[in-house]
């Protein structure tokens, strides 16, 4: 990952600060997704876990890099056109063995009930969008033995990359580490 994140510092200097850019790494399969999880304990969250026999990767995301909002009737015309532009700009840094990783993806869904408008003030879901994704900063993929790591940097990261490459050593170990609950 440190010598994706010096290409990343070349590719993002001087570049506009909408640009986006995704390091793929491979990483052991995580033992323990409980342990990554509690590294970002005040981070947004996602996670993906198909049934075992699915071919798809399972993956866990932290932190956000963009957040997408829609509201009404035009929610997911909202959330469709904000992503453009998102996924227009985002560039892929692969490296060596990660040709074959997943695509970064957002992360959401939308309301169960669609009319936040109706929503009651102590309805559980009333502060939730009728819309909403996210582009997480850390994705792990992972299926049985086979793991990916992605990292999605911009340009106001630059000042960043030593915090962020001591994250990746953080998520690291944490994957490979069993964890007791108790």
């Amino acid at each position: 990952m440190r010598d994706l994140l010096a290409q990343a510092a070349q590719v993002l200097q001087g570049q506009k600060e909408d640009m986006l850019l995704c390091l793929t790494v491979s990483v052991r399969a995580p033992e323990s997704l409980a342990a990554c999880a509690r590294l970002f304990r005040e981070e947004s969250l996602c996670v993906l876990a198909p049934p075992e026999r699915s071919q798809t990767f399972s993956c866990l995301g932290f932190g956000e890099v963009r957040r997408l909002v829609g509201r009404g009737s035009a929610a997911l015309v909202q959330v469709k056109e904000a992503a453009t532009p998102i996924l227009k700009e985002l560039r892929e840094l692969r490296a060596v063995g990660c040709d074959h990783a997943p695509a970064p993806r957002l992360f959401g869904g939308f309301r169960f009930f669609p009319d936040h408008a109706a929503c009651a003030a102590t309805d559980p879901w009333n502060s939730f969008p009728d819309a909403c994704f996210v582009l997480p900063r850390w994705t792990l993929f992972f299926r049985r033995e086979e793991g990916f790591l992605q990292l999605v940097v911009e340009p106001a990261d630059l000042d960043k990359l030593d915090g962020l490459a001591e994250q990746f050593d953080a998520i690291k170990t944490a994957a490979t580490t069993p964890y007791c609950a108790g």
